[in-house]
This record gives structure tokens, C-alpha cells and sequence, in this order.
């Protein structure tokens, strides 16, 4: 039996938890709007941010842009998978059919690749030889990274929403049919897939839609039947499984630093895990569906915290919590910002208010990087020991 959720999640969100509860067939994806959180990716020296039409490099020390693709919006693309970045690439992918490499220098396009009238939810992976990326039509695609000439591709039987996990010659991907599949990253042999074919699972496994994580031969995972996984790689055991109170959707974090798995469902119960048991360790009630992974940090009095980001408009939406006991390392916060309502053609009132955040939260140095889909902000940039607000990015200003 599927539990009703008692939040609902915009754009692509809506669409997943339809297509989860009817069966709808996948390529139905393809006749959607893309509407959806930003995505944003940090390196040692700049921001990289996909929000609607366009591609921004940024500049943080002056909160400027270094470079935007498209120079002029293609409105008929829509840009909001995080972007995938190298020494010297930049791989974004967009809600149309076509994924994008670009310069990572001064944003020029070096080549595209262009599905089936397929498009892209998840990002890409940048490997030595290749670049992965999956799509809504469950196929997976190995691009030769410099020409973008198809190496291999793999199909699975549903919709790809995730990115995949590139490790050591191993890719996993995840897919809408149930399924976790092993692929040889050089040739897309099947390795193997869990469940395998005839296993019965109990509970059965439901849709995936985050990315796996890694350990010590261990991959971490959640599903659509209110469960976390813990898989033993190598035999394909379930060494542990645990039950949450909703769907989960964000992809767990595992902690090397105290061997605690960091997780939450779209009830907005936040959980730590012991990662060898699978024992919980606490709960933190988030009160609105936790989308994005949590990420780990110390802070600089030395407290290891992990930071979730909520979907709700209706208290605070930051949170920065002690691994160790769950409580709360300062106080949460609710990211705001300006909205002006509007009769015909004008202004009626303006206010400021919280908004909804899907995006996970990005740690670039001493700043939280907060993605924002519903102001004219893509990014707001909190200082991330006091969490007070440092600077925001405006696209729609550029």
C-alpha cells in the first residue's frame, strides 16, 4: 500500500510521484514541461549554476558572472540538473533532449549530444575516457568525451531521474523500474542488477530516484517503498535495511568521519544511521519534504554537523544539525525572499516571505550555497557558521 503524501513537490516532483502511483508509461516524460529546482555545482574557484534557459559560471568574490550560455536564452531549453565539472569541461544536460559540453575556460560549446526526443532529469558523470548520463527513456548513455560519439548504451525498463555513480570501472544507476543495476563503466555489460531477476523482496522494492552512495564495498540507497538499503557489493546481500516513514527520494551521505549514514524522507524526518547496523541514531523532524542530500562539514568550534535544505514555505527551511544527537548546532533558519502580487498588469502588494527549497545544499568554502526556484534568486549564499545571508545571485539581473 502507497502512502499519500502530505507534501507535494513542483515540477518534476509531481510528475515522478504520478508516474510512481499509476504506472504510467516513461515516455510519457517527454511531454512535460521541465519546471524545477536550480542546480548548482562549486569548485575551488567558481560557481557553476543551471537555472531555466541558460548556464552561469560565477564569480563569488564579487558575485559577478565569468561567463553564460547560451549569450542569448533558448527559451525552447531548460537548464536545471547540476552541472558536471572537469579540468577543463563543463557537462550540463537540459530538459529538452540534449546534453551540452562546454568549455569550462570561457563557456564556449565544444559539441552536443542529442537523444531520441529523450530529456535529461539527473546529471551527468565526467569520466577519464567518458562522459554517463541517463534519461527519461531508461537509457544510458556513454559519451566519448571528447567528440561526444556514443560508445555504449545500456536500457533499462523505466524512466532514469538520477545521476549515476561512477566507481572504481563500476557504474550504478538507478531507474523507475525498481531496479539498481551494475554496469561495466568500459563496455555497459551488465554486471549485475538488485533485485535480480525472480527475487522477491519484502517489502517490494519501489521506484529509485537518488543516487547511490559508497563505502568500503558498501552501496547505500533509498526507494519509493519507504526503506533504506545497505548492499553488499559483492554478494548482493541486504546487509541491513531501514524502514522510514515515507517515500525517500534524496540520496543518504555517508560520513566516514563517525561511520553514520545522514538521510531523510519526504515526510521531513532527517535521520542519522549507524552504517555497519543500520541502528538509528536519532530523528530530527524537518516538517516538509527533505529532496536534496544532506552535506557534512565541521564547523569551526569543531562540531560535525550535517545541513538539509526543505521544502516548505512555512517556517524554516535550513537546518544545520549535530551528527552526533541530532539537535540543532545554531539556530535554523528561514531563507526569504521578495514576492510581489500582481492584479492585470499591476503591482498590488509586496512582501517578503520564506520559499520552498528542493535544491540540496552546496558547501563552497565559509558559504552555503541555497538554490531557489520560486524568487527571481537561483542562489543565496549564507555564511555558513552564523547562517546569515552574504550575497544572492540573480539570473533574471544578468
Amino acid at each position: 500500500m502507497i502512502r499519500t503524501n502530505r507534501y507535494w513537490l513542483p515540477g518534476i516532483a509531481l510528475f515522478v510521484l504520478a508516474v510512481s502511483l499509476t504506472g504510467c508509461a516513461s515516455s510519457q516524460a517527454s511531454r512535460f514541461t521541465g519546471s524545477s529546482w536550480p542546480g548548482i555545482t562549486a569548485t575551488d574557484d567558481a560557481i557553476y549554476l543551471a537555472a531555466g534557459a541558460q548556464v552561469f559560471a560565477i564569480d563569488p568574490e564579487i558575485n559577478s558572472e565569468l561567463w553564460v550560455y547560451p549569450s542569448e536564452a533558448d527559451r525552447t531549453r531548460t537548464f536545471y540538473a547540476a552541472p558536471a565539472v572537469d579540468d577543463d569541461i563543463v557537462v550540463v544536460t537540459d530538459y529538452t533532449d540534449m546534453l551540452h559540453v562546454l568549455n569550462r575556460a570561457n563557456g564556449s560549446l565544444r559539441w552536443t549530444f542529442e537523444t531520441d526526443n529523450a530529456r535529461f532529469i539527473g546529471s551527468a558523470v565526467i569520466g577519464d575516457e567518458m562522459i554517463y548520463a541517463g534519461a527519461v527513456n531508461g537509457v544510458v548513455y556513454a559519451l566519448d568525451r571528447e567528440e561526444g560519439s556514443t560508445a555504449w548504451t545500456f536500457a533499462t525498463e523505466r524512466d532514469i531521474w538520477s545521476t549515476p555513480l561512477l566507481d572504481d570501472g563500476t557504474l550504478y544507476v538507478t531507474s523507475l523500474d525498481r531496479h539498481l543495476y551494475a554496469l561495466d563503466a568500459a563496455t555497459g555489460d551488465l554486471q549485475w542488477q538488485f533485485p535480480a531477476n525472480g527475487t522477491e523482496l519484502d517489502p517490494e522494492m519501489g521506484a529509485i530516484v537518488g543516487t547511490p552512495s559508497t563505502n568500503d564495498g558498501v552501496l547505500y540507497f533509498g526507494s519509493f517503498n519507504n526503506h533504506v538499503y545497505a548492499l553488499d557489493i559483492e554478494t548482493r546481500d541486504i546487509l541491513w535495511s531501514y524502514e522510514t516513514e515515507n517515500w525517500v527520494w534524496s540520496s543518504p551521505t555517508f560520513d566516514e568521519e563517525t561511520g553514520r549514514l545522514v538521510g531523510a524522507d519526504l515526510d521531513g524526518n532527517v535521520f542519522a544511521l549507524d552504517a555497519s547496523t543500520g541502528e538509528e541514531q536519532w530523528v530530527f523532524d524537518a516538517r516538509g519534504p527533505v529532496v536534496g542530500a544532506p552535506i557534512l562539514f565541521d564547523r569551526e568550534d569543531g562540531q560535525r554537523v550535517a545541513v538539509v535544505s526543505v521544502g516548505t514555505a512555512e517556517g524554516d527551511n535550513v537546518h544545520v544539525l549535530n551528527i552526533e544527537d541530532g539537535t540543532k548546532a545554531v539556530s535554523s533558519v528561514s531563507v526569504e525572499a521578495e514576492f510581489t502580487s500582481k492584479f492585470l498588469f499591476f503591482n498590488t502588494n509586496t512582501s517578503n516571505r520564506s520559499v520552498v527549497i528542493y535544491a540540496p545544499p552546496v558547501l563552497y568554502g565559509d558559504l552555503l550555497l541555497i538554490g531557489d526556484h520560486q524568487s527571481t534568486y537561483q542562489i543565496h549564499a549564507l555564511d555558513r557558521e552564523t547562517m546569515l545571508e552574504r550575497w544572492t545571485f540573480s539570473s533574471v539581473d544578468s
